[in-house]
């Protein structure tokens, strides 16, 4: 099964072009407490016993949700050195998370 992690490759690639000029923004902070929501969601399931195809599902949702905050951020300003920091870890974790609940996934029989 395959999820969309297009928007958060953008959402990165965004992270970068923003920390350039420093200062960091509100709306850079609104985005990463949003973020963070998603990744503590998705490592609750990426921990849990079981994942379905609907679990992958929200998850892909969730995903193009943020990435549509992530290209409002494209006039928000740029980002502080602690911003691009924390946004590289929730990536981080978000993306371990993502390839447990992918490999739960396909080991489980189909129902």
């Amino acid at each position: 099964m395959i999820i969309k992690v297009r928007s958060l490759l953008v959402a990165l690639a965004l992270a970068c072009s923003l920390t350039a000029c420093g200062g960091g923004n509100k709306a850079a902070d609104a985005f990463m407490n949003d973020y963070e929501k998603i990744v503590i969601s998705a490592e609750a399931k990426a921990g849990s016993a079981t994942v379905s195809p609907a679990d992958l599902q929200d998850l892909g949702k969730q995903g193009a949700d943020l990435g549509q905050k992530a290209a409002a951020l494209q006039t928000s300003g740029a980002w502080s050195e602690s911003q691009a920091k924390r946004y590289t870890g929730l990536s981080k974790r978000y993306s371990e998370a993502v390839t447990k609940m992918s490999q739960k996934a396909m080991q489980q029989p189909p129902k």
